[in-house]
């Protein structure tokens, strides 16, 4: 009953341990979390800016040091959605591109997410 009990409080102590770790990011890796809403659009000029714009920013972050890793869609950019898929993938950086499609108008939002500091950076 008496080591039952010392081991029980040994596991007890050693995941209260690790839940006050701090979860590993790599800082030179990315993931780039995309949303696209409004009108579809039926030009097929439009769609490849959109995807030329989007390889555009892969390829600016690349000539700096930092790997897109993953790409995922997305409806959720919330920063709680953002954190979890940068705890999931276990890198510090989340590329959001928010595009948004109305009246023949594209509007991008860019950011960067900072999974360490927990917020946006740029």
């Amino acid at each position: 009953m008496k080591h039952g009990l010392l081991f029980f409080f040994f596991i007890a102590s050693v995941l209260a341990a690790q839940e006050e770790l701090p979860v590993f990011l790599d800082e030179t890796r990315a993931i780039l979390l995309s949303r696209y809403r409004g009108e579809s659009p039926s030009d097929n000029y439009l769609i490849n800016k959109i995807t030329y714009a989007s390889e555009a920013l892969t390829q600016a972050l690349s000539s700096e040091g930092l790997s897109t890793i993953q790409r995922y869609q997305t409806d959720d950019l919330t920063f709680q959605a953002v954190q979890r898929a940068c705890e999931r993938d276990k890198v510090r950086w989340a590329l959001i591109a928010d595009t948004d499609f109305q009246d023949h108008n594209l509007i991008w939002y860019l950011s960067i997410y900072d999974a360490l500091e927990q917020g946006i950076r740029a």
